[in-house]
């Protein structure tokens, strides 16, 4: 809440130096009947579709990864330029 109400945050893409993405994958999991099987492929369509200012590789993004797993197997692949925030030093692979 902290985010959508502070004085950083913009409404205009060309004035932001980063797009914050938090996504819960539980949440995801439970909300939409996924597996963790899943994750890869609905995180795959998010980053190529369903981020409309994703560029550079995602260097202007920054991800929340709220579990001990990044449920994201081949992030590597789509954001690997992009900036971290996670619980976990070492995520369980």
């Amino acid at each position: 809440r902290w985010l959508m109400h502070s004085e950083c945050r913009t409404e205009d893409p060309a004035e932001a130096d980063f797009f914050f993405v938090p996504v819960y994958a539980a949440c995801v999991m439970t909300k939409e009947g996924k597996l963790a099987g899943d994750m890869d492929a609905f995180y795959t369509n998010l980053v190529t579709e369903g981020l409309p200012h994703f560029r550079d590789r995602g260097q202007d993004h920054v991800f929340l990864w709220s579990s001990e797993t990044y449920d994201f197997p081949a992030w590597h692949k789509h954001i690997h330029s992009s900036i971290f925030l996670s619980v976990e030093a070492q995520p369980i692979e």
